[in-house]
């Protein structure tokens, strides 16, 4: 590696960075890296399941108050941890870019669940709850 490929700012290489932006313009690049991404879940009993990414598993459950047991994050919240990990990629992306050495940064998310009448939740079809609101905050 290069003394300019071994430079690193916010944990990145901005040479390396620059030679992979680069190449994403060749639709065969881009599309070679565009997924499809995929994730398989198992169900563990009660409301756990265990996904499966790559090399990569995560635990899931939902909170005691729904008769769960709490074990691990439920999948709301991964979701909005996904979201606040694709925001935070790009942020730092464009920052090292740019050259701007990041200190500190997080985000944050919250989500709320909205179940309307008895018969709706009832109901197999449509789903159980709808998104009322979906708010990401950059601190």
């Amino acid at each position: 590696m290069s003394k300019a490929q071994s430079e690193e700012l916010n944990g990145l290489h901005p040479a390396k960075i620059k030679e992979i932006v680069e190449s994403l313009k060749n639709p065969e690049v881009l599309k070679a890296v565009s997924g499809p991404w995929r994730a398989r879940v198992q169900w563990q009993g009660g409301f756990r399941a265990k996904a499966y990414m790559r090399t990569h598993t995560i635990e899931l459950d939902e909170p005691a108050g729904l008769d769960a047991t709490d074990l691990a994050a439920s999948a709301h919240e991964y979701i909005l941890s996904a979201v606040g990990g694709c925001m935070m990629v790009g942020f730092v992306l464009n920052a090292t870019k740019k050259g701007i050495k990041i200190h500190d940064l997080e985000n944050t998310g919250d989500h709320e669940l909205v179940f309307t009448t008895v018969e709706f939740l009832k109901s197999a079809n449509p789903p159980l709850a709808v998104p009322d609101k979906v708010r990401l905050t950059a601190a």
